[in-house]
Formats: structure tokens, C-alpha cells, sequence
């Protein structure tokens, strides 16, 4: 075995143990299954955690935790990711994400239709539907 020489990383082989505990921190971060309301949160989990292994994403612990982050996109988003051949790679993945499930309706969109509301009492079923609508437009 030789040693490093100056300049080169020591890297110390991945145990068990720091692999469980990674997979264990990512069983914290809920399913994401393509709502829109939900995607900020999901991201915000999964970069905290990822954050956790800074530097580490190409050895065991990052593929292990990219695995068990890849786990957790379920139903439509896991979908979207198969269709798009999305890589093994959080930033790919949550540019799809993004790209396919962020609300994108401006500031300035969510205010009018704020007051919209207000100056058209509308009832709250009948505002139901047409977010829903709204959602599903492309």
C-alpha cells in the first residue's frame, strides 16, 4: 500500500455504517408524485441532505443517497423522468422536475387573480376546479 504523496486526497473506503445512516437521513424526505405545491418543499429536503455529502456525490454514500433520493419520486414525476432518459444526476433531475411541475403562473399572475376573486366572489368549489384547469394547461 502506498502512501499519498502531497497534494493527493487520503480517501477512507465507504463502511456500512455511514451508508445507513444517509439512506436512513433520505427516509425523512416525503414522496414526491408531481404536485406543484409540493415540488419546493421535495427540492429544499433533498438539497439539505445532499448538502450533508458535499464532495462525496461520486463515491458510495452520494450513489447510495442519490438512489434512495431517486426512490422517492413516485407516479407522474417517476414518469416524466423514465419519458425524459433523465441521468443519475440530482441536477438533471430537478431540472425535469422544474420543468414539468413548477407553478407557472408569475407574482404578478397570483395577485390578479387574487383579486380577482375578491371582486368576483367566487365560490370556493367553483376556484377549485379552475386551478386545477389552470395546472393542467401547458
Amino acid at each position: 500500500m502506498s502512501n499519498p504523496t502531497e497534494g493527493q486526497e487520503v480517501r477512507k473506503p465507504t463502511s456500512v455504517l455511514e451508508a445507513i445512516k444517509v439512506i436512513d437521513l433520505v427516509e425523512i424526505i416525503p414522496k414526491f408524485e408531481g404536485e406543484g405545491g409540493k415540488l419546493d418543499g421535495f427540492i429544499a429536503a433533498v438539497e439539505q441532505i445532499l448538502s450533508l455529502i458535499k464532495g462525496e456525490e461520486r463515491s458510495n454514500i452520494g450513489l447510495i443517497a442519490l438512489r434512495a433520493v431517486r426512490s422517492k419520486i413516485v407516479g407522474a414525476a417517476d414518469r416524466v423522468l423514465d419519458l425524459d432518459e433523465a441521468e443519475f444526476n440530482w441536477d438533471q433531475i430537478k431540472g425535469i422536475l422544474v420543468s414539468h411541475f413548477k407553478d407557472k403562473r408569475s407574482e404578478q399572475d397570483l395577485i390578479m387573480e387574487l383579486t380577482n376573486i375578491r371582486e368576483r366572489k367566487l365560490e370556493v368549489e367553483a376556484l377549485y376546479t379552475k386551478d386545477i384547469t389552470l395546472k393542467k394547461a401547458p
